[in-house]
């Protein structure tokens, strides 16, 4: 057998034992032939047949953590005593997992920094452009970014408004030919139902009989859409306060600097 078809479990095996296992196959399974062979008890023979069953299991565990596959290799073959085991395995479980848990903590605190960047330096980005607008001798420049932060919201909530539109506004369907050509199309709208040919002629036309039922909806929709479109205007104008805060503070102080310059100027006078 070529050295790279050893099975894991048979690789951790010492040489002993794997002779141990070529009697016992040659045997039979027999335990009294194999105690008669090496000259000893059956419940010795019994015992190391144990004991070979466990290293074999312990494969398992040392495929999935090596350390504490050796402990338990090392108590199994009496190497080391079951109580210092014992005490060894906790101690490494222990220090594992505190290990991890500074990992993640670690992990943690740079994906917390990662993302106050992300959020921060567009932000500070903006602040910088708006002070770089306000100092210029144009002062009106200041306004772009406040008047750009308020027509943002503006869209924000006629967004929001179109999206409640589409949820609970007409609706239709369309009949298709092979070539893709409409033949009939049916539009429900303002409580009818109507139903055109593919050149726009009304065949047919009649009360919708949901019509109470969608308009009801369509009122429940706008009534819940209401105070989310005015919070979403108020914490969208948030940038807005603050550009406009920021022009406001510079304009005062080119204003105050402008009156100082003028009574100086009478003072010379």
């Amino acid at each position: 057998m070529a050295i790279e078809t050893v099975p894991e479990w048979m690789a951790g095996l010492e040489d002993e034992d794997l002779v141990f296992i070529k009697k016992f196959v040659l045997a039979s399974g027999s335990l009294k032939e194999m105690a008669g062979e090496y000259g000893v008890t059956y419940p010795t023979v019994r015992l190391r047949l144990d004991r070979l069953i466990q290293k074999i299991k312990l494969s398992e565990d040392t495929a999935a953590d090596p350390y504490i596959g050796l402990i338990k290799r090392l108590t199994v073959n009496e190497k080391l005593d079951f109580d210092t085991a014992k005490v060894l395995i906790s101690a490494y479980k222990k220090a594992k997992e505190e290990l991890q848990m500074a990992m993640w903590s670690v992990f943690g605190i740079i994906s917390l920094l990662i993302a106050l960047i992300s959020i921060l330096l567009p932000v500070a980005l903006v602040v910088a452009l708006q002070v770089w607008l306000c100092r210029r001798k144009t002062r009106w420049l200041g306004l772009i970014l406040p008047v750009l932060s308020f027509l943002f919201s503006l869209l924000l909530v006629f967004g929001l408004g179109a999206f409640g539109l589409i949820q609970t506004g007409s609706g239709g369907s369309m009949t298709l030919d092979e070539n893709g050509q409409v033949v009939q199309q049916t539009i429900t709208e303002n409580g009818m139902i109507t139903t055109y040919d593919g050149e726009g002629n009304i065949i047919e036309q009649h009360p919708d009989p949901d019509a109470q039922e969608k308009q009801a909806a369509q009122e429940e929709m706008f009534r819940h859409l209401l105070p989310s479109a005015v919070l979403l205007f108020l914490v969208g104008n948030i940038p807005t306060v603050v550009l406009g805060g920021i022009w406001l503070h510079y304009k005062n102080r080119r204003d105050f600097q402008n009156e100082l310059n003028k009574m100086n100027i009478q003072d010379l006078g």
